[in-house]
């Protein structure tokens, strides 16, 4: 092993720059003059804009100076080594996985062709810790494991296999290396180390000498990566000289992160809250003027935001416009091309099995044979003809229609010309029959080409699932790469990310949509490796494996850049937040966890962090005038209540049906799913626009979900942390019980009914779940959080939900639902006709997040042990989907024709009133197909 020059850990990133890194970059500063080359290896770009804004404060010149970011070095590495590499994104190596998948055609895998990016991130994960697959075990990971590792390392782009063969090929040559003496240094590279370790390995192999500068570790972290360091260079780490940096925030982070002492003393940091987004805006303005005018020309101003967002967008329009110099390190993706735009648009026509819509916009975005037919016009014709013939197949609705309408020609001829699409075929050929019908359109494949070239080696003469190249070919065709930043590289104010904030010195720190869901980011586990497998591993890992980071160490790994924002700042603090969520109007917006916290403190002893919020909310701009209605608008109202109320047009923009306007969004909840078929007006309100009638938001006292809620809490407290045996079962409920009589703190008969109910139902439950098997489960987890993609007959449907209650058994799951009322699980033909969904999305999430086998059981208090789905409802969970999934893809609901079924009828405000439901069966007939509708009518 070379010698190694130091690892030199701090707090203070001054401390690093005083003592060590301000002179090894003056040192080697003239290396390219020398024959040589010095190397630093940073976590993001940000921070070596920072480092040589410091070279060039103290006069170094960083001539032979470069810097690296990992995957920058890994190429670096490669070219000196001649060793050959595949420049594959992550879009082609998603597509390998997913045809790997498929090719297998077994349900269990099933899971990896709907979601390849979290198993590719699994794999990931897998690879950088040195797992290779051929382990005997490797816990919850995917079946087979072993093939998609393989099917990775032979695509010649994953950068655990090139990690490991630079590893191989240098311990064989490296005393024929013909590479200049390298000078390597590691800045701030915390997080990125634990999963670099192999390519680590192979740099300290090249470089003549090494220097690291690295955050000091988390106190009380599971995982030492600074001994681990240690042992990989040989070298004994060694905190960083006092440098004299004072931080303005040292109580405050003490009291955030680690509750040490008493409250900080004030002045604490400035909170701003707006009414809305504008609001905010307008704050973050002022902010940055008042930071500039108490001395920001003295050291950068940070503006945090959590990713690139519309208001960023909008402050920097409005910074830029005020001619003040601001570097905007976010920036936006580069505009997809006219071309790529096109294919994006041929390739959704196309997956969508040709359908007129998007036979609309693609005839939109090309304005059909130059113009010949106007996209209005033909819209408009597509519409009268699918009324008549009841189709949505461009091609049989314009075939039907050519003989006596000579305008629909072009259409035609285009349609015929672009053909269907193969379910299957050979790699070459898919790709020969996109080029044919992209020259259709008169644009080429130039984007596409230098990518499909380097996956001709891998894919030749192989059969290709053609769904999968065209949702390959639409995620290539995204906008990806960041456009060029116009602003001055060093100017004071600067727009980033939390990344890039971390490992510099700012002199102020503003931190933007402060609100919850925004940052930090919530710890989600990997549903291909579960933190119950990484903790496995990890205590299985010998020398040559890295740490696999659970979701709550990756939550506390971000939560230490936050901290390390905040430690690195001198000077003022501030924080702002809108009280609107400009996502989801009328929708109220509530502080993230850092933001509560500031403002427990500033409200004192007893007082809500809420209620302190409300206080801060101002308005800075008032809201735009309302345009008044004048005849046209009024003619144009009545001919959309015409249109409603006409039987013979299908559902369209003015009958909830928004196809052309919105996005699906987040996943939908699995308890919203019948709504979609009972109540689909009032279900797309709540999912698209988290809107409800009024009366629905009134406040009414309901004792049985009380109950029920309470119930499912003291379960959860009592399955935390394992399984009591059965015989502390009483004295464990009875220690929980006082325990959440503390917590809400009221008292009365209404609170004693509740808890008497409650407890009779949590004793209940949880027996029932003793005979079930609760005390041998190998693995047990309660209240667990899901999110998947499941497979319909009808296509995808992105669902989230939470199962009460999980006994793992390897890959088998039993999954229990509590039901506190009279409720049970459906049987096969209810849940294919669309009832009981909830059950049947539990049943195929399961499968999809990695169980080979699963069953979905109904626990009740009242009813006990309640019916079993099994595998072999399967089918008919995807037939009871089926609706849902067509509502989800083509977002059109329209209104329930069950308007006089009481506690199921659409709760509409009043300027919703739907038409005769004799009106609406109609309509539906048209927009989802007679059959359905008749089938539908029949089950009731």
């Amino acid at each position: 092993m070379p010698p190694v020059a130091s690892i030199r850990h701090y707090r203070f990133v001054q401390d690093a720059w005083d003592d060590g890194m301000a002179a090894w970059l003056r040192a080697q500063a003239a290396a390219a003059l020398r024959g040589e080359q010095a190397l630093v290896v940073v976590a993001d770009p940000a921070q070596a804009a920072w480092l040589r804004q410091q070279s060039l404060s103290a006069g170094i010149a960083l001539l032979g100076v470069k810097f690296l970011t990992a995957g920058e070095l890994r190429r670096e590495l490669a070219v000196a080594l001649d060793e050959p590499h595949r420049l594959l994104g992550r879009e082609s190596l998603e597509f390998l996985l997913k045809l790997a998948a498929l090719a297998r055609r077994d349900y269990a895998t099933r899971s990896v062709a709907l979601a390849p990016a979290q198993c590719l991130q699994a794999l990931d994960d897998l690879g950088r810790a040195g797992w290779s697959g051929e382990e005997a075990d490797l816990g919850a990971v995917p079946s087979p494991a072993r093939d998609w590792l393989r099917v990775l390392a032979a695509s010649g782009a994953w950068a655990p296999e090139i990690d490991r063969r630079l590893n191989a090929k240098l311990s064989i040559i490296n005393h024929q290396l013909k590479i200049p003496p390298t000078h390597l240094c590691c800045w701030a590279w915390d997080r990125e180390l634990g999963a670099e370790w192999r390519l680590l390995s192979a740099a300290l192999t090249v470089a003549r000498d090494t220097v690291f500068f690295v955050p000091s570790p988390l106190e009380d972290f599971e995982y030492d990566w600074l001994a681990d360091l240690e042992r990989l260079t040989g070298a004994t780490a060694q905190p960083c000289a006092d440098s004299g940096f004072v931080s303005a925030n040292d109580g405050l982070t003490a009291w955030l992160f680690q509750r040490d002492g008493a409250p900080p003393a004030r002045p604490l940091p400035v909170t701003l809250i707006g009414a809305r987004a504008d609001d905010e805006l307008a704050l973050l303005e002022r902010a940055v003027w008042r930071c500039l005018e108490d001395g920001g020309g003295d050291g950068p101003i940070g503006v945090v935001f959590p990713r690139r967002t519309a208001l960023s967008r909008r402050l920097l329009e409005r910074l830029t416009a005020a001619a003040l110099p601001v570097t905007d390190r976010i920036r936006d993706p580069l505009p997809a091309d006219w071309a790529a735009v096109l294919q994006q648009q041929l390739a959704a026509y196309y997956l969508r099995g040709c359908q007129v819509d998007e036979f609309l916009a693609l005839a939109a975005a090309w304005h059909l044979a130059d113009g010949a037919l106007a996209p209005a016009r033909l819209r408009q014709k597509l519409t009268a003809l699918f009324a008549r013939r009841l189709t949505r197949h461009t091609p049989t609705l314009l075939a039907a229609a050519a003989d006596h309408d000579a305008t629909l020609a072009p259409a035609r001829e285009l349609a015929l010309t672009l053909g269907e699409w193969p379910a299957a075929a050979p790699w070459e050929e898919l790709k020969a029959r996109w080029q044919r019908a992209v020259k259709v359109l008169r644009v080429t494949t130039d984007a596409l080409e230098p990518l499909w070239s380097r996956l001709d080696a891998v894919l030749a003469g192989r059969v290709v699932d053609g769904a999968a190249f065209l949702e390959y070919v639409h995620g290539l065709l995204k906008p990806a790469r960041l456009s060029p930043s116009a602003s001055p590289v060093f100017a004071n104010i600067e727009l980033v990310t939390l990344r890039q904030a971390a490992g510099r010195v700012w002199r102020r720190l503003i931190f933007a949509e402060s609100n919850e869901g925004g940052w930090p980011l919530p710890a989600r586990e990997n549903p291909f490796l579960p933190d119950p497998a990484r903790a496995q591993l990890n205590r299985r890992r010998g020398t040559g494996h890295g740490w696999l980071f659970t979701a709550r160490q990756r939550q506390r790994l971000e939560d230490k850049r936050l901290r390390d924002a905040l430690d690195n700042c001198a000077g003022a603090v501030i924080f702002t937040a809108s009280a609107a969520d400009p996502a989801r109007p009328g929708q109220p917006s509530h502080p993230n966890s850092v933001l509560a916290q500031l403002l427990l403190l500033q409200g004192g002893p007893g007082v809500s962090p809420l209620d302190t919020w409300r206080r801060q909310v101002v308005t800075v701009s008032a809201p735009p005038a309302a345009d008044a209605l004048d005849a046209a608008e009024t003619a144009r109202l009545a001919d959309i209540a015409a249109r409603r109320n006409d039987p013979a047009r299908p559902f369209d923009e003015y009958s909830f049906c928004y196809p052309a306007a919105l996005s699906a969004g987040e996943p939908w909840s699995v308890t919203k799913l019948e709504g979609v078929r009972d109540r689909a007006a009032t279900t797309a309100l709540t999912l698209l626009f988290k809107a409800e009638a009024a009366a629905a938001a009134d406040f009414q006292r309901n004792e049985a979900l009380a109950a029920g809620t309470l119930t499912h809490r003291w379960i959860e407290r009592y399955l935390a942390g394992g399984v009591p045996p059965e015989s502390a079962l009483t004295a464990r409920l009875a220690a929980l019980e006082r325990e959440l009589r503390r917590e809400l703190g009221v008292s009365g008969l209404w609170l004693e009914t509740l808890f008497n109910s409650a407890r009779w139902m949590t004793g209940e439950l949880l027996t029932l779940t003793y005979r079930e098997g609760l005390a041998a489960a190998p693995a047990v987890r309660s209240e667990q959080a899901v999110t998947g993609v499941v497979a319909t007959s009808a296509g995808r449907l992105a669902l989230r939900g939470k199962f009460d209650l999980v006994l793992a058994d390897g890959d088998h799951w039993r999954v229990f639902d509590f039901k506190t009322g009279k409720r049970d699980a459906p049987t096969d033909r209810q849940l294919a006709r669309g009832e009981g969904l909830q059950f049947g999305a539990y049943l195929l999430l399961a499968l999809t997040l990695g169980a080979r086998t699963a069953s979905v059981q109904c626990l009740s208090p009242r009813r006990g042990e309640g019916r079993t789905l099994t595998l072999t409802a399967l089918d008919a969970a995807a037939q009871g989907l089926a609706r849902a999934a067509r509502a989800q893809q083509t977002l059109a609901f329209g209104l329930s024709a069950k308007t006089e079924r009481g506690a199921r009828a659409e709760r509409l405000p009043l300027a919703c009133v739907p038409a005769a439901p004799a009106v609406l069966q109609q309509k539906a007939a048209l927009t989802f197909g007679a059959a359905e509708e008749a089938g539908d009518e029949q089950d009731d």
